[in-house]
């Protein structure tokens, strides 16, 4: 049980559909979880239209929208062991092509494949900070969070604790960065996330982030049947 981050990719050409090719998923079993955060600026009205990995269609747990184009995004797929420990990731976009594209990729066991909670926020500024959102013990919290025109990048403070996954440049000045916590100590309905920008200038700024339950012990779902992927 736990989270693990695999890796951070961009693809800063236009394009319509992103092809992030054999694409490391960790290790192979029948309740591994995928969670892919996306974020591209779009041109005008450019939702995605779809996301798979290694050729499993990814179910969307969520979405923020700027209004000056930007989009962020959260998928979760279940990736069986049969899929082997690599794959394909691919983001389709709707209505043309967009300016870049970044991904994080992170690897659950033993949680609950629907969310608990999830949040968003975005702005032609600093987004409100800190913000909150509902955690439960030996759960999980996962955040992806941006900024653009600036010359610094993201950091992560998670109720005091993190792990910041990866911090990085699209291109030019606008940065992505993802982090995580699996060793949640207490139910908190207020589990505080607190963004810090080494920046002097804001243009534009977003965050999405999600949280899961554990998969109680005696829960059937917590032991995978055998067959049950075939």
């Amino acid at each position: 049980m736990g989270v693990t981050f695999l890796d951070s990719a961009v693809d800063a050409v236009n394009r319509q559909v992103y092809t992030f090719a054999s694409f490391d998923l960790g290790t192979a079993s029948d309740d591994r979880y995928i969670l892919v955060s996306v974020f591209y600026d779009g041109a005008g009205s450019r939702p995605i239209s779809g996301v798979t990995v290694d050729g499993e269609t990814a179910t969307m747990l969520g979405t923020e929208e700027n209004i000056g184009g930007a989009y962020w995004y959260m998928f979760l797929v279940n990736v069986p062991a049969a899929n082997g420990t690599t794959g394909d990731i691919v983001v389709s976009i709707q209505n043309g092509t967009t300016n870049r594209c970044g991904i994080g990729v992170w690897h659950l066991t033993g949680y609950e494949p629907t969310p608990r909670d999830f949040i968003s926020d975005s702005a032609d500024a600093e987004v409100t900070n800190p913000f909150d959102i509902d955690a439960v013990e030996d759960g999980a919290v996962i955040v992806l969070a941006t900024v653009e025109q600036t010359t610094g990048s993201v950091a992560f403070d998670l109720n005091g604790t993190v792990t910041e996954d990866f911090d990085e440049v699209l291109e030019g000045s606008i940065y992505h960065a993802g982090a995580h916590e699996d060793a949640i100590s207490a139910d908190d309905p207020t589990y505080s996330v607190n963004l810090t920008y080494g920046v002097n200038t804001i243009a534009r700024s977003g965050y999405v982030a999600v949280s899961f339950d554990p998969i109680a012990a005696d829960d059937p779902a917590f032991v995978p049947k055998i067959g049950m992927f075939t």
